[in-house]
């Protein structure tokens, strides 16, 4: 008799709820956050969600940006900002500096940080998010984070069970930078249980 392979439930994602919309600076450039309700989340439903030391990062790059950002005694911060307007490798720099200032703020604390990587499908930017994402990179892994670049693709899959389903179907009510942050932040979750 062949042996059948476990399949997880993924979560009904469409449940997470979001709440206070805030505004704040990296390095100089200003984001809208919002955080999870925490008071939807159910164990049960979330088990990758209890339990976090340290501090987990997502990171959407580009011009236009997506962090989110979940710690043990933390609520899931959701971010969404645009860096002014420069050069491609401007962008570069001030993400690395934004990296940077992203470790900082979380002092010692263990750092795990996932970078979306390129979409291969698409043909116009790819070279100035390259520097972006580079800059991110640089930045987060200089000042102490374990860093990662994951393909979208990786990313949906994981998540939300099909590499197609996009983030920002999924949570309306976010910025789409934010959404797909999101996405990468739960994707880090759902493949490091011991974080």
């Amino acid at each position: 008799m062949a042996k059948t392979k476990e399949v997880l439930k993924l979560p009904d994602w469409t449940k997470l709820r979001f709440k206070d919309v805030r505004k704040g600076e990296l390095c100089g450039v200003e984001y809208s956050s919002r955080v999870i309700d925490s008071c939807g989340i159910e164990f049960s439903e979330f088990p990758f969600m209890f339990g976090i030391s340290g501090v987990v990062i997502g990171i959407d790059p580009g011009r236009n940006f997506g962090i989110s950002i979940f710690g043990e005694g933390m609520e899931p911060e959701v971010c969404h900002g645009t860096m002014p307007a420069g050069k491609h490798y401007e962008y570069g720099i001030l993400a690395f500096r934004m990296g940077q200032d992203l470790c900082k703020r979380y002092g010692d604390e263990a750092k795990i940080a996932i970078i979306e990587g390129a979409s291969y499908g698409d043909k116009f930017g790819q070279v100035g998010l390259a520097e972006i994402r580079f800059g991110f990179y640089l930045g987060l892994y200089t000042t102490g984070a374990d860093v990662t670049i994951v393909a979208p693709t990786s990313v949906r899959k994981t998540v939300f069970g099909s590499g197609k389903t996009q983030a920002m179907d999924i949570w309306a009510s976010l910025n789409h930078n934010a959404s797909d942050s999101l996405a990468i932040l739960l994707y880090s979750l759902m493949k490091s249980p011991s974080i």
